[in-house]
């Protein structure tokens, strides 16, 4: 992905800063940190920060604080992975033991706290705009969670209602990186509202994508086996639209996601039903449509931003198989 927008360099000083960011007096706490930020990611919050930045025609003289809140954006996005992974019972991550599992639970509620502050920190050296947004979105995302943990194992949750989901959990931190890249970059409030809007689109498509995935991905390129999001309990759209098409199999794989003994015999039928049902191609539509909107967005930027790359961006998001 990154050799895509040649942000190569730009990328590695990222990870530079997320691994001197996690520096502690205590080495078992950076040790897991550095366990957490080194086990990979697509790094689309950072990715999508610095491209925004360029975007805007943002040059090298503020490309290191973008560059510092791209790298806060990820360590409060690492964060939220730990907690999830703790609150899901998920004994991997991107194909090795989860942070808890290696560990322990404690060590790693630590550990997630530590990221959220170190990320959250990062933001306090820059002004309040940048500060808001920060704290809107850690607000958001710890809204996710506890909607996340009320509807686990609930088949009987509304499109809608994922929507609000998906916007906190997932949208809220990618929106917030193409704002804050936007802003450095020196765009008027009016363009960077709108790219904040275009990033809250683009956020959504990419969870809903990120949910078929879980159904029909291959997990040598998605690093998790299908099935993960059936086995955690957790109702994606895939499966909330085929049980809302109604019939026995959408009865009985509503039953499987209600039943938190579920077997792994249940979890392949699940994934029998909901990939005979249609809903994957539903989903696609859907995270499609978002795709539109996203573009409609950069669109209506046109000769006020360099577009090429943020769309090139949404089709990346669209198409990907990781």
């Amino acid at each position: 992905m990154l050799q895509t927008f040649g942000l190569g360099t730009e990328m590695e000083q990222v990870e530079v800063r997320l691994r001197r960011s996690v520096a502690s007096d205590e080495p078992l706490l950076t040790e897991m940190a550095l366990y957490v930020i080194e086990s990979g990611g697509k790094r689309v919050r950072p990715l999508a920060a610095v491209l925004s930045y360029r975007a805007v025609g943002g040059r090298d003289a503020r490309l290191d604080d973008v560059l510092e809140m791209a790298a806060g954006l990820e360590l409060i996005h690492s964060a939220t992975l730990v907690h999830d992974d703790i609150n899901d019972d998920a004994r991997t991550r991107r194909g090795r033991d989860s942070l808890w599992r290696r560990y322990g639970r404690a060590p790693a509620i630590v550990t997630g706290d530590f990221l959220f502050t170190k990320g959250f920190h990062i933001s306090g050296r820059f002004d309040n705009s940048i500060v808001d947004w920060t704290g809107d979105a850690c607000r958001m995302l710890a809204e996710g969670e506890v909607l996340q943990s009320r509807y686990q194992n609930d088949p009987s949750l509304s499109v809608e209602d994922y929507l609000v989901l998906i916007e906190r959990k997932t949208a809220s931190i990618i929106q917030t990186g193409i704002r804050i890249g936007a802003y450095l970059g020196g765009a008027d409030p009016a363009t960077v509202e709108r790219l904040g809007r275009f990033g809250l689109q683009l956020g959504l498509a990419f969870q809903i994508v990120d949910d078929i995935l879980d159904v029909v991905g291959d997990g040598d390129r998605t690093g998790k086996r299908p099935g993960i999001d059936i086995q955690d309990g957790s109702p994606t759209i895939p499966l909330l639209l085929a049980i809302r098409r109604g019939g026995p199999d959408a009865e009985r794989l509503a039953d499987i996601l209600r039943d938190t003994a579920r077997t792994e015999a249940d979890i392949d039928e699940a994934l029998r039903i909901v990939r005979a049902s249609g809903a994957v191609e539903e989903a696609d539509a859907m995270a499609r449509a978002h795709g539109t909107a996203a573009r409609r967005e950069i669109v209506a930027l046109d000769g006020q931003v360099d577009h090429e790359r943020l769309l090139t961006l949404v089709d990346l998001v669209l198409e990907r198989d990781f």
